[in-house]
């Protein structure tokens, strides 16, 4: 018999009996006191790499907006100066 032609026991009796020899086998070990003081140090504080990436997201945004408003300055710009004389008329 093969390893690929095993026929594998799943039944409610099979399942229980392997729970019993593995509850005999492996015990519950309390985790060391600095392991879980650490662990819940860094679940509480975030990563220093979410607070630097901060004021870089802040100086996109201020960069961004200041580029929308000296386009927008500069539309203006163009839209006075090319209908400027139609405007105010032509006095000869």
């Amino acid at each position: 018999m093969g390893m690929g032609q095993k026929i594998v026991d799943v039944s409610k009796t099979g399942l229980n009996t392997l729970e019993q020899r593995l509850a005999g086998i492996l015990r519950p070990i309390a985790p060391r006191r600095e392991f879980v003081r650490g662990l819940g140090q860094r679940i509480q504080t975030p990563p220093p790499a979410a607070m630097i990436d901060r004021p870089a997201d802040v100086r996109l945004i201020l960069l961004a907006l200041t580029g929308l408003f000296s386009l927008g300055l500069l539309i203006a710009v163009l839209v006075r100066y090319l209908a400027g004389p139609e405007r105010r008329g032509r006095h000869a």
